[in-house]
């Protein structure tokens, strides 16, 4: 689960460090993330990833899919709690990039693009916009990120999944996930404390998506009793968001790749 009090020093050290304070680095926010993530990845040993048959039942359709690929449930599962530990909300939106913007994605996340279909109506523009917002360099760290989240899923699967299945499966993952009303509604939100600057905000509704995302795989996907689900959700502040027609068009972010 998030680490919000992480989360907030180092939201803190890098906008204390701009001239405006209401300047907000949403790049380098996300960035940090990524770094603390990877972090973390890299102390996963293999000899740590020990998995057994108690305590989930994969949702029908990955069970399916398991069992269509020629793998044990318990090697799908191993892999997709590797997904729910690492992956992000972020990692969920970068596998829809190349349908929503031109930007050169990397080969995995280009293969997972053909998997993930799913109609981003009345979404679109806001999706656009985020991505944009991150820029291309920060895009290219979480498509890294995601590379390297695929090949820790190959690792905890024993040998019985390929890459090519693990980026399949990934997609597959994504296209649950933002398929949740409440997944989506939280962008919503985040958007909007995006488009006011408000930094609290936007640090409090990545940690609430990043909960959200391990709370959709290993309770929908992975079918763990909510006893075992520790409800950890950070919830923003009582402010109620009003959703209304979503217009970016003046204030559309640019791509960069510097």
């Amino acid at each position: 689960m998030s680490d919000m009090k992480l989360i907030m020093e180092n939201w803190r050290k890098f906008s204390e460090s701009e001239e405006e304070i209401n300047e907000v680095d949403f790049s380098l926010f996300i960035e940090n993330k990524l770094v603390e993530r990877d972090a973390k990845m890299a102390l996963l040993q293999e000899g740590e990833m020990v998995w057994n048959d108690e305590g989930f039942r994969l949702q029908t359709d990955f069970a399916k899919w398991a069992a269509i690929s020629g793998m044990s449930t318990t090697a799908c599962a191993a892999a997709i709690t590797i997904a729910s530990m690492f992956a992000g909300w972020e990692g969920v939106l970068i596998v829809f990039g190349p349908a929503l913007i031109s930007l050169a994605f990397n080969p995995i996340i280009m293969a997972m693009a053909t998997f993930a279909a799913f109609k981003f109506r009345p979404t679109r523009k806001l999706l656009i916009w985020i991505l944009k917002k991150m820029g291309g360099k920060t895009l290219k760290k979480i498509e890294d990120g995601v590379a390297r989240i695929v090949d820790k899923m190959v690792e905890s699967s024993k040998g019985e999944l390929s890459k090519e299945k693990a980026i399949e499966l990934y997609a597959l993952i994504a296209e649950y996930i933002f398929k949740s009303k409440e997944f989506r509604d939280n962008l919503k939100h985040l958007f909007h404390a995006l488009r006011g600057e408000d930094q609290i905000q936007v640090a409090l509704l990545s940690a609430k998506l990043d909960d959200i995302v391990e709370k959709l795989i290993r309770k929908n996907i992975l079918g763990i009793s909510e006893e075992d689900v520790a409800d950890q959700t950070v919830a923003p502040s009582d402010v109620e968001f009003e959703f209304p027609t979503i217009d970016v068009s003046e204030e559309e972010p640019r791509i960069s790749t510097t």
